[in-house]
C-alpha cells in the first residue's frame, strides 16, 4: 500500500513539474511573439514613411494645422507633397498627410479621399525637421499592458530630395 502512495504522489508531482514547464515556455513564446509584432509595427511605419519623403517637396512640407514645417520644428505629423518629374518639368502631386491619433494607437497617411492606416499599436511618434532631412521616432508596443509587454523603438532621419 505504501509503494501505491508513494508511486502516485511521485506521478502527481511529475505532472506538475511538466504543465509548469509547459506553461513557462508558452508564455517565452508569447513574449518573443510579442517583441517580433512590436518591431513589425516600427519597421511598417518607417518603410512607409521613407519612400513618401524621399520623393517631397521640402518646400510643401507643413505642420498638421497648416503652418510652415522649419527647420528645428517637431511634431506629431506633418503634411508634405511628392514630386513627379518624368522627363518634363516637375510636378507637385497630391498632398500626403502623416498624422499620429493618439487615442487609437494609428499612425495614418492620408492622401486626398483615402485614408490608410500604416500601423496600430503605436505608442508614440514624432517628426522633427533637421536642415533638410526629417528624423521620425517611432515607439510601439505589443502585449499585455504589465511587465510582460515589449516594446519597440526606431528612428530614420531621411532626406528629401527635392527642395
Amino acid at each position: 500500500m505504501l509503494e501505491v502512495v508513494v508511486s502516485a504522489t511521485l506521478v502527481v508531482a511529475i505532472l506538475f513539474a511538466s504543465a509548469t514547464l509547459f506553461d513557462s515556455s508558452r508564455s517565452l513564446a508569447s513574449s518573443l511573439g510579442n517583441e517580433r509584432t512590436a518591431m513589425i509595427r516600427v519597421d511598417r511605419s518607417l518603410t512607409r514613411l521613407k519612400g513618401d519623403i524621399r520623393s517631397a517637396s521640402l518646400a510643401t512640407a507643413s505642420h498638421l494645422d497648416g503652418s510652415s514645417f522649419d527647420d528645428g520644428d517637431t511634431g506629431a505629423g506633418l503634411s508634405i507633397r511628392t514630386v513627379r518629374a518624368n522627363g518634363a518639368a516637375p510636378a507637385l502631386l497630391t498632398t500626403i498627410v502623416f498624422s499620429y491619433d493618439s487615442a487609437r494607437g494609428e499612425l495614418v497617411r492620408r492622401q486626398g479621399q483615402i485614408e490608410t492606416v500604416v500601423a496600430r499599436g503605436i505608442t508614440a511618434f514624432t517628426v522633427t525637421r533637421d536642415d533638410t532631412a526629417f528624423v521620425f521616432s517611432v515607439t510601439s508596443a505589443a502585449g499585455p499592458e504589465d511587465d510582460r509587454g515589449r516594446t519597440s523603438r526606431g528612428s530614420l532621419r531621411v532626406v528629401a530630395r527635392n527642395p
